[in-house]
């Protein structure tokens, strides 16, 4: 009997969050595996997030790995080829890592670090394509038909500014990207905003006057307050501003995911993304966008694809790993390894 402690978390009901979830419920699910809160009855610790490894208070994890002969696996959250420095710190201490592209898995391999190649979990009963006109998914979200009328709607729904000043972006997310798209795209296109610290991006679409809807409570942004309890939105909202974008744009710099990519497959809403983290493992490869001016080309020709046909691309791609029964077969390898 394996019995596994499951450590991290960021309390905040975003990304980490839904990642425990996520595991602690594929976890319940196998046999001779046994999830416990006892840190000394725990044979494996199960870290959702690497990083907390290098805190303090999660030093005593490494001592009981080394005096009981513990294991520790790891999830690579972020993208350790920026962040090796941090890595370097902490590899001795992980058995195996979970790494969910497969950049990261070249550079473990690289490395010689044993890993586990598995891209985070999204569930397909979660986000899935409706079958609901805009007007419909509208009156669910409660906006205005006309506010998006005769409009294309790019959506953009990830957390970018810094928990420590809201005024300033989270460089790995670049927003400012998203700012030099906006710049350059006619007046009928209009942005669908969402998610909690937009207050950067907001705050400079306002500046550039860029067309935009927020969907949330704009208030904490206009009084410069953290909404990050408040404009966290349920994940069947989310899914319906998917079915209602026309597409998303992916800006990042620096990722393992993000979630993002397979949100939108799931749901056969096109997306273009940066090559960063899983991009390139799950999209059609024209899909990826080198800067603001590729990115414009790529939409002024977007009538001579066949869309259809990439959004299949896309959303077979993920669902082939992501289908339920075949993503627990892969958590069950994992313990087979340890």
């Amino acid at each position: 009997m394996i019995k596994i402690k499951i450590v991290g978390g960021d309390h905040t009901g975003w990304s980490i969050d839904e990642d425990k979830k996520n595991i602690i419920y594929f976890l319940k699910k196998i046999k001779n595996v046994k999830l416990t809160k006892n840190i000394f009855k725990a044979n494996v610790y199960f870290f959702v997030w690497y990083n907390q490894l290098l805190y303090k208070k999660y030093f005593i994890f490494s001592v009981l790995k080394k005096i009981f002969n513990k294991k520790i696996i790891a999830v690579v959250t972020n993208d350790i080829l920026l962040n090796d420095l941090d890595f370097n710190k902490i590899k001795k201490k992980v058995d195996l890592w979970i790494s969910p592209n497969k950049k990261i898995s070249n550079f473990l391999k690289e490395n010689e670090i044993d890993f586990f190649e598995l891209p985070f979990y999204v569930s397909n009963k979660k986000f899935y394509k409706l079958n609901l006109c805009k007007e419909d998914i509208l009156k669910k979200i409660g906006v205005d038909y006309l506010k998006i009328k005769n409009k294309t709607l790019i959506g953009s729904f990830q957390r970018d500014s810094l928990s420590s000043d809201l005024n300033k972006p989270k460089w790995q997310k670049d927003p400012d990207f998203l700012v030099k798209i906006a710049k350059k795209l006619p007046n009928n296109f209009l942005w669908v905003l969402a998610g909690p610290r937009r207050h950067y991006l907001i705050n400079e679409f306002k500046k550039n006057n860029i067309n935009f809807i927020f969907v949330g409570d704009e208030n904490f942004i206009e009084n410069n307050k953290d909404d990050i309890n408040h404009n966290n939105l349920s994940k069947e909202k989310i899914n319906y501003l998917y079915n209602l974008i026309d597409f998303y744009v992916v800006s990042s710099k620096s990722e393992s995911g993000p979630k993002a990519i397979l949100e939108s497959c799931l749901t056969k809403t096109l997306i273009f993304s940066t090559d960063v983290g899983l991009a390139k493992d799950f999209l059609f490869p024209n899909l990826i966008i080198k800067n603001e001016n590729d990115f414009i080309k790529k939409i002024e020709k977007i009538n001579e694809v066949d869309i259809n046909k990439i959004i299949e691309f896309n959303y077979e791609k993920v669902i082939n790993i992501l289908d339920e029964n075949k993503y627990l077969k892969s958590i069950e390898n994992i313990f087979k390894r340890i």
